[in-house]
């Protein structure tokens, strides 16, 4: 089959290398040749954008430098560093990349070998949860910061702590989800959940009121946390959360397990790990995660350590001698 020639590369054989211009290009390859959505297009631009981290904090001047070696490298630590859905999420980016790099000879050799499809199995593993000592630790350390970035994260991280929502509803929360009057917050829906309405606990609300009057900058924009480069914007991508959560962890010093996820979904598992714990029912915390089906919460059942050890069944010593 052959391959239509895409008129925006033609640049990029160059010795001039524009990373910016090939991301652009490498797009509207997928969108017009490929018709891949563009939410397709928005995740594939994460993990690039990791890739040319690494690519520029090595002084990289071409892809033509990118061989077996150096790129194995990368990988290896990118594997030591996230967990295997994020691994296999690089992988799938990075193979439309360099095809699309091979195809336009911007790179001569061929990484999908080293590139495989990773398979993961839903709910293989075991989900990371913070001790009621480490929350405690992260809120404190976070409220000693009183900059404006400070106050906004510990709203933020109240929120996640007191009630596992997931970090898209932290980012979509707009100002008429808060019922002050009738003391309840609202968190819609994601991933075809159900919405989340909740009481809203003292020190949330004080973290709130404080956030929003003293320091949220006046915007035409709804979304209650707004991003400090741009007032108008709210916290629009999942990486934008992450690096939040993951400086707040630094910062408090807390360490998190290799191949852990570090963003906003370790509040959620520890959440439900407390639930869990106090012995509230698998359906009450289902509702309070704003999961559809039981199985969905199931994946939870896994870090309930001491109630599990309590089932184990005594090993019996045969009669026979």
């Amino acid at each position: 089959m052959s391959i239509k020639s895409n008129p925006d590369s033609k640049n990029e054989t160059q010795n001039s290398f524009n990373k910016d211009q090939l991301i652009k290009n490498f797009n509207n390859y997928l969108r017009v040749y490929k018709n891949v959505a563009e939410s397709t297009i928005k995740n594939h631009h994460i993990y690039i954008k990791r890739f040319f981290d690494w690519f520029d904090n090595h002084q990289l001047k071409s892809l033509k430098e990118v061989n077996f070696e150096n790129l194995n490298k990368f990988l290896s630590q990118y594997h030591n560093k996230y967990s295997p859905i994020s691994i296999r999420k690089l992988h799938f980016s990075l193979r439309a990349f360099f095809e699309y790099c091979r195809i336009h000879n911007i790179i001569e050799y061929n990484f999908a070998p080293i590139l495989p499809q990773r398979r993961v199995y839903s709910k293989s593993h075991v989900p990371v949860v913070l001790s009621k000592a480490e929350i405690n630790l992260l809120i404190t350390e976070t409220e000693k910061n009183k900059s404006e970035i400070g106050h906004r994260n510990y709203a933020i991280l109240l929120l996640l702590i007191c009630y596992g929502v997931r970090g898209c509803q932290i980012r979509n929360l707009e100002l008429s989800d808060i019922h002050w009057e009738q003391n309840l917050i609202l968190f819609k829906s994601s991933k075809k959940g159900n919405y989340v309405e909740q009481k809203l606990l003292p020190e949330v609300g004080n973290a709130l009121v404080n956030y929003i009057t003293n320091i949220r900058h006046d915007s035409d924009c709804q979304k209650v946390f707004l991003s400090f480069r741009d007032q108008n914007k709210g916290l629009t991508s999942s990486s934008s959360l992450s690096i939040i959560i993951g400086n707040l962890l630094d910062e408090s010093g807390i360490k998190i397990p290799q191949n852990a996820l570090r963003g906003s979904h370790i509040f959620r598992h520890t959440f439900a790990s407390r639930l869990l714990s106090e012995g509230e029912p698998i359906k009450n915390i289902s509702d309070m995660l704003g999961h559809k089906l039981l199985s969905t919460t199931a994946i939870y059942t896994k870090i309930d350590m001491d109630n599990l050890k309590q089932v184990c069944l005594i090993w019996r010593e045969s009669d026979e001698k």
